[in-house]
């Protein structure tokens, strides 16, 4: 793994965005631009590593009800794509039941990315369901 470099504030390149960040940016709070618009969701990436499950402790946040959606890295196994996905969800606002209807509605969209336009290429999918249930 690489090792992390410290910066040097005095002589970086982009000190002037860094200040800029530090005299408007004030992030102390969970929704620090106010409350997120109606009918929204979290999506949170952790690109630099696979993980088989993941979970968030947001403080205060009791009565945060949108899912949050955390994505890791994806990995190529044969002719598969795999993406770790965690899905929290406030139990007063859905149960196991509809967290898995949901999950099951993500996984078709992921088979058959033809939804995403006629310039992406979609491998066989009977290839697939033959290694899955083979």
């Amino acid at each position: 793994m690489d090792t992390a470099v410290p910066i040097d504030l005095d002589t970086w390149p982009r000190r002037s965005h860094f200040d800029h960040y530090r005299r408007r940016v004030r992030a102390t709070e969970l929704f620090p631009q106010g409350a997120p618009p109606a009918n929204t969701f979290d999506v949170s990436s952790i690109p630099w590593t696979s993980f088989t499950g993941f979970t968030l402790n947001v403080d205060g946040a009791w009565d945060h009800l949108a899912p949050i959606f955390t994505l890791g890295r994806y990995v190529e196994r044969d002719v598969r794509t795999f993406l770790p996905l965690a899905v929290q969800v406030h139990h007063a606002a859905a149960d196991g039941f509809h967290t898995a209807r949901l999950i099951d509605a993500l996984r078709g969209f992921f088979a058959d990315a033809t939804w995403l336009g006629s310039d992406v290429s979609v491998p066989d999918s009977s290839a697939i369901d033959s290694r899955r249930h083979g």
